[in-house]
């Protein structure tokens, strides 16, 4: 057996006013053709998965691309259409292919493409036609459309959230294609919408909330041996596209209306459960308030509309500015992406007192925070990760400066970063777990593993930003649309 095997991943927020270029793939993974069968061995992720498996059955590989970006905007259009022509030319070198696995998001958008998974399922479809089979892995925040569904003959979906179970759908999707090719299944598959789309603050599987229950039965279902997959996708809310949504993909083993009828069931539970997955969170002066108030720290504001996980420009100033007028003291910030500011930090030195307009550059909603502060180190942003998981991985988010204004002490990049790792705080002088008020913009799910043995309490904020669970919650200066006709 030859596999054909590849990938173009990354999540698009629509409401992130910057594009995704071919250097924001070169800055996480962008690799071609058999660099990526050792670049990405111990990755644990969907290729690696993918990888070990077609070693242990003994089938070649013929590796295309894999190209991996963070969560931001929209992928420009000649990029997009740079790497999925690569993909396509590649992969066309595989006349003899006995199958194909790809590993995708399924949460991208491209300035010419509000389906960009479909396209390339679609496009590899008609490259090698119906005969030869085409499994795919999705992220469980994935949007999916009926071109999608249409175009491959078996979908892997993540089941937890954050994503740990990357390998192992890989493993499975490369086994099923195993399994199609030898004859022994012929799968499958039916797509339901249940019409919702809700945040992600409560999509958390295994670990809490309303998709726990609905995924075990999911499970339950999947022991049937005629059913081969379960799939129940979140969704990515902020992509402003016809096919965002949660969504649910049956895969069974020759039987259409099982398939149907299995969809539909799982699609009516999360129906059922739609309220439970709205969260009720604090204001941001509410929040910053029970902050200064506790007896002991240090409690966590998490910022999770500023969050980069969600492609966010992160760069609200919002909690910033409630701390500083409520005049709170021995708090730290994870991070403010400004550039310009950074630079006057650079330039003036440490130890230097500087005068900025920090933050909200990208002039969506609200207004830089003009300040006076003392820089009080300067980095080049690269750090070691000390557990618990990740342990001994480096991480670099480029050039850094802590700007200390009167006992408020903010981590000042010139790129996004999730600071879902205590370890950004320790690497630039401030130790986390003897300060009294912490914001960091990510969200409880991604931070707890690094932060909960030394957090006294973690507080979700309800404040402005392109990943808002209430986006009418706050005053838009304008709001960026991906440019697609209205009747489309």
């Amino acid at each position: 057996m030859k596999f054909v095997v590849g990938g173009i991943l990354q999540e698009s927020n629509t409401f992130c006013p910057e594009k995704t270029t071919m250097d924001t793939f070169r800055k996480a993974y962008l690799g071609f053709g058999k660099q990526i069968l050792t670049d990405l061995r111990g990755s644990r992720s969907f290729i690696d998965g993918v990888l070990d498996a077609a070693e242990q059955m003994g089938a070649t590989l013929h590796p295309t691309v894999v190209a991996f970006a963070a969560p931001y905007g929209v992928v420009e259009a000649k990029t997009y259409d740079h790497l999925i022509g690569e993909l396509l030319e590649r992969a066309g070198e595989a006349d003899d292919a006995s199958g194909v696995v790809l590993c995708l998001h399924g949460g991208m958008v491209a300035e010419n493409s509000m389906d960009p998974e479909g396209e390339i399922l679609e496009r590899v479809r008609d490259l090698f036609g119906p005969s030869v089979p085409i499994t795919c892995t999705l992220d469980m925040h994935c949007n999916v459309s009926r071109r999608m569904v249409e175009n491959c003959d078996a979908f892997y979906m993540n089941n937890e959230n954050p994503h740990t179970d990357s390998y192992d759908r890989g493993v499975e999707a490369t086994q099923a294609l195993q399994r199609i090719v030898r004859g022994e299944i012929n799968p499958v598959m039916a797509l339901s919408k249940p019409s919702m789309l809700p945040p992600t603050l409560h999509v958390n599987p295994p670990h809490s909330g309303p998709m726990v229950p609905i995924l075990n039965r999911a499970f339950e279902i999947e022991e049937d041996p005629r059913v081969l997959n379960v799939n129940v996708g979140a969704g990515f809310p902020w992509c402003d596209i016809p096919d965002a949504g949660m969504n649910v993909i049956t895969v069974v083993d020759g039987d259409q209306s099982l398939a149907e009828e299995l969809a539909e069931e799982i699609s009516g539970m999360l129906w059922e459960a739609r309220h439970e997955f709205i969260p009720s969170l604090p204001k941001t002066d509410e929040a910053v308030e029970r902050a200064m108030e506790a007896r002991e720290g240090p409690v966590i504001l998490a910022d999770v509309a500023d969050n980069p996980g969600d492609g966010t420009t992160e760069d609200s100033t919002a909690i910033l500015r409630s701390l500083m007028e409520h005049g709170a003291q021995d708090a730290a910030l994870a991070v403010m992406n400004d550039a310009e500011a950074l630079e006057a930090c650079i330039a003036a030195g440490a130890g230097s007192q500087v005068t900025v307009d920090l933050g909200c550059k990208a002039g969506l909603f609200g207004k830089p925070v003009s300040l006076t502060g003392t820089v009080k180190t300067i980095t080049d942003g690269v750090f070691t990760i000390t557990g618990p998981i990740y342990t001994g991985e480096e991480r670099s988010i480029g050039r850094t400066a802590v700007l200390d204004v009167d006992g408020i002490e903010v981590i000042i990049t010139e790129r996004t970063h999730n600071p879902m790792f205590s370890d950004i705080f320790r690497r630039h002088g401030i130790d986390p777990a003897r300060k009294k008020i912490l914001v960091v913009k990510t969200f409880r799910m991604h931070m707890e593993r690094s932060y909960r043995s030394f957090a006294k309490e973690i507080i979700e904020v309800d404040a402005p930003g392109q990943a808002s669970v209430n986006m009418r919650s706050f005053e838009w200066t304008r709001i960026p649309r991906p440019m697609f006709p209205i009747d489309e």
